[in-house]
């Protein structure tokens, strides 16, 4: 079963500045360049890019969903997130 988390920020910067950190700096902060738990870190595929305003990225069974809006104050960042819920990776193990 996919677990999907939805978290949305508003940040006081432009969408082109948001998007221009994400895609710029991704290595330096997506959690796919990192081990986990021992295993070999994931390979990250852009699997659609929509630039300013979206990006879809895979990382093994995970999928991460940015989206960008324009609002007076900035822009407003929707992340997604859709992985394998923990007690199905737990049943998978065994």
């Amino acid at each position: 079963m996919k677990e999907t988390r939805r978290f949305e920020r508003v940040l006081r910067h432009p969408v082109e500045s948001v998007w221009e950190a994400i895609t710029s700096e991704r290595d330096a902060w997506l959690p796919g360049a990192v081990h986990r738990a021992g295993e070999p870190a994931a390979d990250v595929v852009v699997e659609s890019s929509e630039p300013p305003h979206r990006l879809v990225c895979t990382m093994g069974e995970e999928t991460l969903r940015w989206e960008l809006h324009p609002i007076p104050e900035g822009c407003l960042l929707v992340l997604e997130t859709e992985s394998i819920a923990a007690n199905d990776t737990v049943a998978l193990a065994a």
